[in-house]
């Protein structure tokens, strides 16, 4: 078979480095990084990571100091970056399932409300009950107390795990329902 057949079989299937003589062991999924959702996602995390680093040098300007090292200064980034890409995946299959563009650009505003009800801002001990049970479980909170936990030298119990687990998921999550969405309707 020649590498153009090849390829378009491969494109037709959802599989690259498929061919007719192929194990089926050695497939691999096709990641498409030209696709419009993946280039959004990207974009995204790029002028997520730009506000970032703009955020990060005005707040050393005008005192922040770390008591820690580049390593969770690092793992600080990494984290961030993570969620970055979940919040944008997650973004781009809210979009995706709008019918308006009016409703694609509004159905992400819940998450500008979550860090509000999170331990961002005060502690969760100190809120009323039902919102302090509903700012300890949801995914912010993990993510809020590590990034502090790393950049003020202070413990982190499992906030790391947990943040990193949610970022994966939700991640995961978007990306299928995004994909699924995409290849549902390729032309919308």
């Amino acid at each position: 078979m020649s590498p153009a057949r090849r390829a378009s079989a491969s494109s037709r299937t959802g599989w690259i480095g498929v061919s007719s003589t192929a194990s089926p062991y050695r497939r691999t999924p096709e990641f498409d990084v030209t696709s419009p959702d993946s280039i959004a996602v990207i974009g995204s995390v790029i002028q997520t990571m730009l506000a970032i680093a703009i955020v990060t040098v005005v707040a050393v300007l005008i005192g922040f100091r770390s008591t820690t090292g580049p390593i969770e200064w690092v793992a600080a980034g990494g984290l961030l970056v993570l969620t970055a890409v979940a919040i944008s995946w997650l973004s781009v299959a809210l979009g995706m399932a709008a019918k308006s563009v009016e409703t694609a650009s509004n159905l992400p505003m819940f998450l500008i409300l979550l860090p509000f009800l999170s331990s961002g801002f005060v502690p969760t001990n100190s809120m009323p009950d039902g919102l302090s049970w509903f700012a300890e479980q949801q995914r912010f909170t993990p993510l809020i107390e590590t990034v502090r936990g790393l950049l003020g030298g202070t413990a982190i119990g499992n906030s790391g795990v947990l943040a990193v687990g949610w970022c994966i998921g939700i991640s995961v999550v978007g990306y299928v329902w995004a994909r699924r969405l995409y290849d549902r309707n390729p032309a919308s």
